[in-house]
């Protein structure tokens, strides 16, 4: 066995060096040639995609709290889940690989609630691990928010209260905010 596969090793490396001068001649780039066309059958991709969507929602599905609706899935198998409180919103794009999984850990021992959430249309590529002790929010515009918009902001004269507890504070029920004005203090 072991002499077969060098023996097609070296027809492969020989082939390598007689057909890619030729293709320089032609003018045509190697890369078109390995990009170009996915000859497989039109039935047989079908079939294919069926078995993902199958293996996705069988296997990979209920390991997550949450896995959003529209995803592509490259070679689930190779995405692991390890712990509670993971989930990807919305249309990701997970891509697996034999020698370099994607990995999702969360810890939940004692006081360490791990839990990770990835935004909608994010890409996962092959490779990545995402570990976390406590959050991780991938995708997510919230601490921009948080600080940018009026109501979450921090209340000026007391700090620890944010805008929003002080209108609540005021108990004036037909209370609306026609407009307001951004100070900046400092550089």
């Amino acid at each position: 066995m072991k002499r077969c596969l060098n023996s097609f090793k070296y027809f492969l490396i020989n082939f390598y060096e007689i057909i890619f001068p030729l293709l320089y001649h032609i003018k045509i780039s190697p890369l078109e040639i390995i990009i170009r066309k996915d000859n497989r059958p039109y039935w047989l991709k079908k079939l294919v995609t069926k078995i993902v969507k199958i293996y996705v929602r069988q296997f990979l599905e209920p390991q997550f709290d949450y896995l959003g609706k529209g995803g592509a899935y490259f070679k689930p198998r190779y995405i692991k889940v390890f712990g509670g409180n993971v989930s990807i919103d919305d249309y990701p794009t997970l891509i697996g690989a034999k020698d370099a999984h994607i990995q999702f850990t969360s810890w939940d021992i004692g006081e360490h609630k791990g839990e990770i959430k990835i935004g909608k249309f994010c890409l996962i590529t092959p490779g990545v691990r995402i570990m976390a002790a406590k959050k991780i929010s991938i995708g997510r515009m919230n601490k921009f928010k948080e600080e940018n918009a009026l109501m979450t902001q921090a209340w000026v004269m007391e700090p620890k209260k944010k805008v929003q507890d002080i209108i609540k504070e005021l108990s004036i029920t037909d209370l609306k905010i026609k407009e307001f004005s951004r100070i900046k203090i400092g550089e």
